[in-house]
């Protein structure tokens, strides 16, 4: 097989999300630690209101990272019927444990903990979508079921969560759309505005 022909056989691990994709745990124990500085009630709900926008903005971001990559996901496992070769996937072949403990669940399990104590936080102001919380759990079905994708190397391997067992559905036409939107929110440099498409209705 020629490299022309190899590479025109493949398809990337990412879209192309990876530019746009914002870090939060560190933020956010920054937040917790700048809020424990002050004792009195009245100045840490002033100092959390200065940082919840930010915060958010930042859970908005990772929301959108890990539906958008359920929805590629979807989309690949979907559009190739045939086993074609995913090109990029740094984690193929890498030890599972390690994934376990990585930077990616850091990252999954710090957000998850920032949106169940929302609700019961006495200084938030601003409240957490519900489905974002859908969206937690199906990223952490979709990272076990793939096992964290140590071994995903064709798009017949990639396996889907529950809650995206909708896109199985599609029509062929209906896959290629979940890509445009895809590539349209990456074209856009705001992956955000995934959260806004029709597929993010259909979770729950």
């Amino acid at each position: 097989m020629t490299t022309k022909s190899k590479k025109q056989n493949t398809v990337p691990f990412d879209p192309g999300f990876a530019p746009y994709v914002l870090v939060f745990s560190i933020t956010y124990d920054y937040m917790q630690i700048e809020v424990r500085k002050f004792k009195n009630a009245t100045q840490r709900k002033m100092k959390y209101k200065s940082l919840e926008g930010p915060i958010m903005r930042l859970c908005d971001n990772l929301i959108a990272f890990y539906f958008g990559c359920m929805l590629y996901g979807g989309y690949l496992k979907n559009k190739y019927k045939s086993q074609v070769e995913i090109s990029g996937n740094d984690f193929l072949g890498a030890n599972i444990d390690e994934c376990k403990s990585g930077d990616v669940m850091i990252e999954v399990l710090s957000l998850e903990k920032f949106i169940k104590n929302n609700d019961k936080n006495p200084f938030a102001t601003k409240k957490i979508n519900p489905v974002y919380a859908v969206v937690i759990d199906s990223y952490k079905e979709f990272l076990d079921v793939n096992e964290y994708f140590t071994n995903v190397k064709f798009t017949s391997d990639i396996k889907l969560p529950k809650a995206f067992s909708f896109m199985d559905n599609f029509s062929d036409d209906q896959i290629d759309d979940v890509f445009e939107t895809i590539n349209g929110a990456i074209d856009s440099k705001k992956i955000e505005k995934l959260l806004n498409s029709s597929y993010f209705e259909l979770l729950k």
